[in-house]
């Protein structure tokens, strides 16, 4: 196992300096120029502006400027020690650490993420299993109908949606934000809670319509597997037939997607977290792009690299965990 993980750990090398160079490449070539965007203040000025460009060394050539980025100016001349030894930059617009904000952001989004997936996972299995013990019939049907729906859903229609009728018309959930705008010493866990129901049911129903057709489909080619037969000719109960014998093992293919789905849920954050007002990540990424922060997506792009190799490292992991035949090798 200790083998396999260093492996794959200097794998991850090329695979990240390459995100680094084609996100560097985009951003340098993409439209607009974040001095430009200083042009709104009539008190900021075209020398002012040249100033703030070799500050930043902005003005220097694009071979020189990615070195910066990565291993830092040794001679000190620009405020960068480079991503390898931590230091992602500073904002241009907020002039705070990028890895600072990236700190007090990631927090509420994991919140999310985290929450819809396991949310998901779980209603995924049920209903995946259910789906499959009743093929062909109602349940079964009513469940892979739902499943295409909100598969199908745009999560900006479906968040709109909740917030007219569980916030506006009957007035039982808060329309969005992370806690009600007062002192956070009078706020307690339900209170958080009642904020978090609707970005995270937004967020984890297309997980869950995924989770299931997976987890059915699964099901049902190990329901005829001759253990099964085995386990209710023993006079096993249904529910250790199904979901001891049966979702166990059906849950082995399951688990090589979800370490690609962190990506995913990460990415359908960005959309949540707008309409809902949550101050994550998302938000902070649609701000940084409208105000041609590039420091700021350049450090969002590279860290979600990292937490997608990474996922897929602990999907390798757990699968040795599900499925004791499998061996890293």
């Amino acid at each position: 196992m200790t083998t396999y993980l260093i492996r794959r750990l200097l794998q991850t090398i090329p695979t990240l300096l390459g995100v680094t160079i084609i996100t560097f490449l985009m951003i340098q070539f993409s439209p607009g120029d974040p001095i430009d965007m200083f042009y709104f203040d009539p008190s900021f000025k075209a020398e002012d502006k040249e100033r703030l460009r070799s500050h930043l060394c902005l003005d220097r050539p694009l071979w020189q400027q990615y070195t910066f980025y990565m291993v830092g100016d040794w001679s000190g001349e620009c405020p960068n020690d480079g991503i390898i030894f931590g230091d992602f930059g500073t904002s241009i617009r907020k002039n705070r650490p990028v890895l600072e904000m990236y700190v007090e952001k990631i927090g509420p989004t994991l919140q999310l993420t985290l929450g819809a997936m396991v949310i998901g996972t779980f209603m995924g299995i049920v209903l995946g299993v259910v789906s499959a013990i009743f093929r062909g019939k109602l349940t079964d049907n009513v469940i892979r109908f739902m499943s295409v729906i909100f598969d199908s859903v745009p999560s900006f229609f479906l968040g709109i949606l909740l917030i007219i009728l569980f916030g506006v018309r009957w007035g039982i959930l808060p329309l969005g934000g992370m806690v009600p705008i007062r002192s956070a010493e009078t706020v307690n866990l339900w209170v958080r809670i009642q904020h978090l129901i609707l970005p995270t049911v937004v967020l984890g129903v297309g997980w869950i319509a995924l989770m299931s057709r997976y987890m059915r489909a699964e099901t049902l080619e190990v329901l005829g597997q001759d253990y099964v037969r085995t386990a209710k000719s023993k006079g096993l109960s249904n529910f250790k037939v199904y979901f001891k014998h049966a979702a166990r093992n059906a849950l082995i293919p399951i688990v090589t997607i979800l370490g690609p789905s962190i990506t995913a849920l990460l990415g359908g954050s960005v959309v949540v977290e707008r309409i809902f007002n949550w101050p994550g990540m998302g938000r902070m990424i649609l701000e940084a792009l409208s105000q041609r922060d590039f420091p700021v997506v350049m450090a969002v792009t590279v860290i979600s690299a990292v937490l997608v190799i990474s996922g897929n490292l602990i999907t390798d992991v757990l699968l040795v965990l599900v499925d004791p035949r499998v061996r890293l090798s």
